[in-house]
């Protein structure tokens, strides 16, 4: 039976139709990106957080996907510029459920803003802008200016004793990039698996015995052109097959 791994919902509005209700919801490329990884993607409503809860107590696993810019006030910080599509919901939300997470050792898999809420809610901090914080050479946010979220950009080079590289068994792989902030202090319980030339961390893992994956890239548009990728994403899902195959017993 496949492990179930939830997805936190983003709020939508309708840009075109102001009047229009707003929905909850997510890109379709992580859903289509767990299910091609051998997962069964679920998708979390904004709720209470008993409802939460619940619903986080059926999960094998957890996707932090990407979004809006995290409230500075969760890493103590005041806000140094205007947030890019901020929603303190999804912030309150994915933060229980990532300290959730942390405190059962559930597998995690961030992808973007799901790895800045992870080192966020660990314990550490980000850069609120690329460059003017981080002194960062390239542009982080190229393929989004492209409108091409599945387009390669810069290298990241990772390191040797990685989780990440025992996966894709290269030192240096090509990514797409999509973002305006990045972690400037690492969490404890987080470690370093690649870094972009310019010095931006790219990949954070755990450091233990809890599985932590969390890219700040997007591999659920790059798994199609690089099967490398996919492989990472189904070594996720099958650490959340054995938390589900651990709580049966």
């Amino acid at each position: 039976m496949k492990p179930l791994v939830g997805i936190v919902c983003r709020e939508v509005d309708d840009e075109a139709r102001s009047w229009y209700p707003q929905r909850q919801g997510v890109l379709g490329a992580y859903v289509e990106a767990i299910e091609a990884a051998g997962g069964a993607p679920v998708l979390v409503p904004l709720v209470e957080t008993a409802s939460l809860k619940r619903i986080y107590q059926t999960l094998d696993g957890m996707l932090f996907c990407g979004g809006g810019d995290i409230d500075p006030g969760f890493y103590h910080q005041e806000i140094q510029r205007k947030l890019d599509r901020p929603s303190l919901r999804v912030d309150k939300a994915e933060m229980v459920m990532a300290s959730w997470c942390v405190l059962d050792r559930k597998p995690v898999f961030g992808v973007c803003r799901g790895l800045q809420i992870m080192n966020v809610v660990m314990g550490g901090s980000l850069h609120q802008t690329i460059p003017s914080q981080s002194h960062a050479e390239i542009d982080h946010d190229e393929s989004f200016k492209k409108k091409q979220f599945d387009l390669p950009v810069h290298e990241i080079h990772v390191r040797p004793q990685s989780h990440l590289r025992q996966i894709m068994g290269r030192d240096v792989v090509t990514v797409n990039s999509l973002h305006n902030q990045a972690v400037d202090i690492v969490a404890p319980g987080l470690k370093i698996a690649a870094m972009a030339p310019d010095n931006v961390i790219e990949v954070l893992e755990g450091d233990g015995n809890h599985y932590i994956m969390a890219t700040q890239f997007h591999p659920e548009w790059l798994y199609k052109q690089d099967d490398s990728w996919l492989m990472l994403l189904s070594d996720f899902v099958s650490h959340s097959a054995r938390q589900k195959a651990y709580k049966n017993n």
